[in-house]
């Protein structure tokens, strides 16, 4: 391999050529600026322990987008007004630069890096023998987000927030879901079935139909809710395929919801599918094909609103 070819693939394998590539240049610039503008926001300071407090907050995160999840974070402790421990997963990547970028915003958040997430988690399984569940865990990197939440929350229900969520009003329903101690997992609802299996394997398999178009970008989750033994039987009939896509993390969630009960939260906690100015909207979740909006609509608008 020659100079050139060396310096090239460099070039292809960071992350700035990534975003580059996938979001053009203009978003790429814009998502840099509103990097530089989040170190003019000022930390929030939250209850660092759970003991006393109804819910907590958990977001899973990594190199890729940590950024964003420090927008969606900051859009949702605005509009709530809310103290509850916040608790943020290592998905990957994440060195001291961003944690201490984190701890600047947050400083009383527990943080949790995926090497400790690691020794904790699996020493938890392995004392239920949960072993299929720690084979799942260590080959799909996402499952984080099922399992570390669950085994890591220290009240009786926890918010589940993914890093492309921005809030754009109070979201009453929400906590009243959490007040009124809501026995039910409540999530969004899709605009398509996002599964890595259909409901006629679901069925066959587990005896349990997938309930219709669900997604996780948000979700209310009772502690007890999440049923390990079941967890266990899924990933030991090998129901879901671990690599085939990105949606196994969610059906697995699916399975839980419809096995302990489920609601959808209401039409305005909107799984986005292009441009909206809609101002009824509670919040969007900025999936994959549309992910670029996040930056190019949702961040401008959030600090609009926010300010009216």
């Amino acid at each position: 391999m020659n100079y050139f070819s060396v310096i090239r693939s460099k070039i292809r394998s960071s992350s700035l050529y990534v975003k580059v590539r996938r979001y053009g240049i203009i978003n790429t610039i814009r998502r840099l600026y509103y990097k530089r503008m989040m170190g003019q926001i000022h930390g929030i300071s939250l209850v660092s322990q759970s003991t006393l407090q109804p819910c907590e907050v958990h977001i899973l995160t990594s190199a890729w987008d940590w950024d964003l999840a420090l927008w969606a974070l900051h859009s949702f402790y605005h509009w709530t007004s809310v103290d509850w421990p916040l608790v943020v997963h290592d998905g990957g990547g994440l060195g001291p630069r961003e944690w201490a970028i984190f701890r600047s915003h947050f400083p009383n958040a527990r943080f949790l890096p995926a090497s400790q997430a690691d020794v904790l988690v699996n020493k938890w399984l392995a004392e239920r023998d949960l072993s299929s569940t720690i084979h799942a865990r260590a080959n799909y990197n996402l499952m984080r987000k099922v399992i570390d939440t669950a085994i890591t929350c220290q009240a009786r229900c926890y918010i589940l927030l993914d890093s492309d969520v921005l809030f754009f009003k109070r979201p009453d329903h929400l906590l009243r879901i959490v007040q009124e101690n809501n026995p039910q997992i409540h999530l969004l609802r899709d605009y398509q079935n996002s599964y890595s299996i259909n409901s006629d394997v679901s069925k066959f398999e587990l005896g349990l139909s997938l309930p219709d178009t669900i997604n996780t970008g948000l979700a209310v989750i009772p502690k007890s809710s999440i049923d390990f033994d079941f967890m266990e039987t899924i990933f030991d009939k090998s129901v879901i395929p671990l690599d085939q896509d990105g949606f196994a993390e969610q059906t697995v969630l699916a399975l839980l919801a419809s096995q302990a009960g489920f609601e959808y939260l209401p039409e305005d906690y909107k799984v986005v599918t292009g441009p909206s100015a809609n101002r009824a909207e509670i919040l969007r979740h900025y999936v994959g094909p549309v992910k670029r909006l996040f930056f190019d609509e949702g961040v401008p608008m959030f600090i609009e609103w926010k300010h009216d």
